[in-house]
């Protein structure tokens, strides 16, 4: 398990979640939440399954805030959860970005 905190500096709605995962994970599924605040701001995590690699080219797939617009606060705490349990072979290089128009 793997947690990055930034605190959000200007009020916005979440635009869109991009991850990229260059290495895909063997035996089970790489899952990542973006938090804010302690509460999940997507309607679901986001998984990519053992042996599937999007690679930079784009979102894994559409992502849905758990409302629409979700809107950051200024000093709000967001948190990408990366999990991962029971991996033969873990992915690697993975990126997650938040994108939030200021």
């Amino acid at each position: 398990n793997v947690c990055v905190t930034q605190t959000v500096k200007r009020r916005g709605p979440g635009l869109a979640v991009q991850i990229f995962c260059d290495d895909a994970p063997v035996g089970s599924a790489v899952i990542v939440d973006f938090n804010c605040n302690g509460v999940s701001c997507l309607m679901e995590p986001i998984g990519f399954l053992p042996g599937v690699t999007p690679v930079g080219a784009g979102p894994s797939r559409s992502v849905r805030f758990a409302s629409a617009p979700y809107y950051f606060e200024v000093g709000d705490e967001i948190t990408n959860d990366i999990d991962q349990v029971g991996a033969t072979t873990p992915g690697g290089r993975l990126t997650a970005v938040l994108v939030i128009r200021a």
